[in-house]
């Protein structure tokens, strides 16, 4: 995509985490979700600026939709990934999105959120 787009700035990557409903489901306001996390590899070159990115949008998230972030996991080390694809840009986000056990209803729910924060934190450039 980056190849034959070269216009692209931003690369979104959505994922289902693995952990059980009471982890992935949140509550606000009567209506259920299923919880995000931002996930950040620290072993490529534009960790630091991938992490900018996530923290502010970990933080938009967390204020207008209370505990539906579960933050921003860190990984390196030995026996796991710690590039995830982020290598290629800065502008890489990678989000979990719940977990097997949620609704398509919550996921849904959270899918709407995650496209106001993009909306919100990159305005016309995904119009």
């Amino acid at each position: 995509a980056k190849e034959n787009n070269k216009s692209l700035e931003y690369y979104i990557d959505i994922h289902r985490d693995s952990v059980t409903k009471k982890i992935s489901t949140v509550e606000i306001n009567g209506k259920k979700y299923a919880k995000t996390m931002f996930l950040l590899g620290l072993e490529n070159e534009n960790y630091k600026e991938n992490e900018i990115i996530l923290e502010k949008l970990e933080n938009w998230m967390n204020e207008r939709y209370k505990g539906i972030s579960r933050g921003i996991y860190e990984k390196k080390g030995k026996g796991v990934n710690g590039v995830y694809n982020q290598d290629f840009s800065k502008n890489c986000i990678l989000i979990e999105v719940g977990g097997e056990e949620n609704t398509y209803e919550e996921v849904e729910n959270t899918i709407d959120v995650i496209a106001e924060m993009i909306k919100s934190n990159f305005g016309d450039k995904f119009d």
